[in-house]
């Protein structure tokens, strides 16, 4: 058995422990009730529970295993999947018409399981990152971005624009083809000369990398990260416009509203798949447009995800002195 296997087994068992610990807990601290309170009907509403608890955390991915996720990002996960199983558990509870269960026992259950796997899911960040702080001779595991915004942060001294020495080119190509695809790659590799000088190519999310750069000095740039995970998105155009000269090139992506929708229905079985497209766009387009919620979203977000349409992008675009010249789509992107 693989480690990944056995590691995903793991995570899925003390999962489950904690839903049941967290049923026992509610059943002890809900007054008048108490461990011989527990009825047949109980039972089965926690034999549902577990049973769409595993299965719904699964098919999301909740601790977010393998990936190297802030603690933002996991909190995000875990309330997101926490409340979809909430909603799918309240409905099976009226299918199978047990109504007469406590609501605040099953509420007290949600809520103590979703603290005990916040904090487990921040305990498994901490230790993730002690781990790459401890081994720094080994940096397989780090992200392709985060390598790419460490190096573009300093600012290139080339002046000549000529072509680039052929190791530098060859690196670049395999960089951006294990980043992009070898689709989307050769997309960009036919639409601008990557062998030159005064092409830049960035993979960050942050105006810094772009702001360090220096002015005039680049006829191109392109940006491999979507621009969905970038906090500002019209501040990050406006400073790749003012590093550009007049007539410069500007390649980015997105992932458009559409190319979620497609996303989540391809990834998920059918009938649970429109339910986290609805769960989705309640998240990811509602709540991020409401002035009410529009703070909590970012908050848990950072701006990272976030929904964004064709016309969106196009109308950023253009607000900040940038005109479309072509368009594509590329790997679930538009480019």
């Amino acid at each position: 058995m693989r480690k990944s296997l056995k590691y995903y087994i793991s995570l899925t068992f003390i999962d489950i422990l904690f839903v049941l610990s967290s049923f026992l807990i509610a059943v002890v601290i809900k007054p008048g009730f108490g461990i011989r309170g527990i009825t047949r009907e109980h039972l089965i509403m926690l034999g549902i529970l577990v049973i769409i608890w595993t299965i719904i955390s699964i098919i999301t991915r909740k601790f977010r295993p393998g990936e190297a996720v802030g603690k933002r990002i996991m909190l995000r996960s875990i309330l997101l999947t926490n409340f979809f199983i909430l909603g799918i558990v309240s409905i099976s509870i009226i299918f199978f018409q047990q109504t007469g269960l406590s609501r605040l026992l099953i509420f007290w259950t949600f809520a103590i399981a979703s603290v005990v796997e916040i904090l487990f899911g921040f305990l498994i960040i901490s230790i993730q990152q002690s781990a790459v702080v401890s081994n720094g001779k080994h940096h397989d595991h780090v992200n392709l971005g985060n390598i790419n915004e460490r190096v573009t942060a300093c600012p290139v001294a080339e002046t000549t624009h000529a072509r680039l020495s052929d190791p530098v080119i060859e690196t670049r190509r395999n960089m951006m083809s294990e980043e992009t695809g070898k689709e989307a790659f050769s997309w960009i590799n036919r639409k601008i000369n990557i062998t030159s000088s005064d092409t830049m190519i960035l993979s960050t999310t942050t105006r810094y990398n772009v702001y360090s750069l220096p002015d005039k000095n680049y006829k191109t740039i392109v940006n491999l990260r979507r621009i969905n995970d970038i906090a500002r998105i019209n501040k990050f155009f406006e400073s790749v416009n003012i590093k550009l000269p007049v007539g410069g090139y500007f390649v980015g992506c997105a992932e458009t509203n559409f190319h979620r929708r497609n996303k989540i229905l391809r990834k998920n079985p059918p009938v649970i798949n429109y339910l986290f497209l609805f769960a989705d766009f309640l998240f990811n387009r509602v709540l991020a447009k409401i002035w009410i919620t529009r703070k909590f979203y970012f908050f848990l977000t950072r701006g990272v995800d976030r929904g964004i349409s064709r016309t969106e992008t196009l109308g950023r675009l253009y607000s900040c002195g940038f005109e479309l010249i072509e368009e594509t789509n590329l790997n679930e992107l538009l480019y």
